[in-house]
């Protein structure tokens, strides 16, 4: 240490000082991990910082790929290079792009600490991180500019289509995207993460298998673009990939279904026993033709294509005009449901959206709120 005038004191590094890395070190690395692209994204960088010693040790990145025994170095491009000098260490950060290819899948990324000046002293290491790749054809079926889509094997990241391109993010801390969640992170004991469990249990697969659907409120006829917060699920076991999930409407006043195309689908599969589960997002664009018309789901299984298909519950359409809110001149308001006493109409200027009420709650229209039944006056 030396004295600068009124007992102020600064550390100086002596040239003939030497400082030991400590080991500590910290690998922290970017969702945005796609498989197969050509080049990295260089505004989405990984990082590393750790104590290299003084002078200068090397700080490198290693990885040992799934089935291997051992790490080797992983070459990189280093973006950014930081030194900050403090008494006999150097605390160096490093910033830099990882052009991942398929068989980087679940392997295992660490970063290294040697200093030659100190050849007795073995190296250090930082935290283990594991990669979890995206394919590139991620977003290959999105037909909108912008959508949030599960990972197919970390909950505590997702994936953000803009048009055809993937990229992957975090949640915030704690937080998961699971594969019925639709646009936004939750606490992770609330969503259902993709199972990456392949074991096969002869019982389980052959145990009867059923078909789920859930139909979101906002039910709105004449809007032409996608309302991709506002999505409808179908959840069924396909078996393999030649299975398939297809959704039906009956239109009032006809006696068969018939197959609907919806405008904005999102596919996610997982793997239980052996059998593929897809859970089907979509969303419909309501006409004039469907006003109480009865929509369902409809599974095959490709393991065993000689099974009749299995139907979800079928669900009868509540629609509202999309110039509902005309009647609207006072911002943002809230109105009875014209046909389902469970809903309620919210109105953004003129744009309308529809709500439902937790089950078995009606919309008071005093109250503005929902209520238990009996106490609304305003729905019969």
């Amino acid at each position: 240490m030396t004295a600068l005038g009124l007992g102020v004191y600064f550390p100086i590094l002596r040239n003939n000082s030497k400082g030991l890395p400590t080991g500590n070190s910290i690998l922290q690395l970017n969702p945005d991990q796609i498989a197969d692209l050509a080049i990295y994204r260089d505004w989405l960088l990984h990082s590393c910082e750790a104590d290299i010693g003084y002078p200068a040790g090397d700080l490198s990145i290693e990885i040992m790929k799934s089935g291997d025994l051992e790490f080797r170095k992983l070459d990189v491009t280093i973006e950014s290079s930081e030194d900050n000098i403090t008494s006999c260490e150097i605390h160096r950060k490093i910033e830099f792009g990882i052009v991942f290819t398929s068989d980087m899948e679940k392997a295992t990324i660490r970063c290294t600490v040697m200093n030659k000046y100190f050849p007795d002293t073995p190296a250090f290491f930082s935290n283990n991180e594991t990669v979890a790749l995206i394919p590139s054809d991620a977003c290959k079926d999105n037909t909108v500019y912008k959508s949030i889509r599960v990972h197919p094997t970390n909950c505590h990241y997702y994936v953000e289509c803009l048009h055809k391109e993937p990229y992957g993010h975090a949640c915030h801390h704690n937080l998961c995207l699971g594969i019925y969640s639709v646009d936004t992170c939750n606490y992770c004991n609330l969503v259902t993460c993709p199972n990456t469990n392949i074991s096969c249990s002869t019982a389980t697969t052959n145990q009867k298998k059923t078909v789920n659907m859930t139909v979101h409120a906002d039910q709105i006829v004449g809007l032409t673009s996608p309302r991709t917060s506002n999505l409808h699920t179908c959840t069924g076991y396909i078996g393999n990939r030649t299975g398939d999930i297809k959704v039906e409407i009956q239109l009032e006043g006809n006696d068969d279904y018939q197959t609907i195309s919806p405008s904005y689908i999102i596919e996610t599969d997982t793997t239980e026993n052996c059998e593929i589960i897809r859970v089907l997002k979509f969303w419909i664009g309501f006409t004039v033709a469907m006003y109480n018309a009865t929509i369902r789901c409809k599974a095959t299984n490709g393991l065993k294509p000689d099974d009749l298909p299995m139907y979800s519950n079928h669900e009868m359409l509540s629609m509202v005009p999309s110039d509902f809110c005309n009647q609207n001149f006072n911002g943002t308001n809230r109105y009875n449901h014209p046909t389902n006493c469970n809903r309620f109409v919210t109105c953004e200027e003129k744009v309308t959206y529809v709500h439902a009420c937790p089950s078995p709650l009606c919309f008071s229209l005093e109250n503005d709120q929902c209520d238990w039944c009996f106490n609304v006056q305003t729905c019969t």
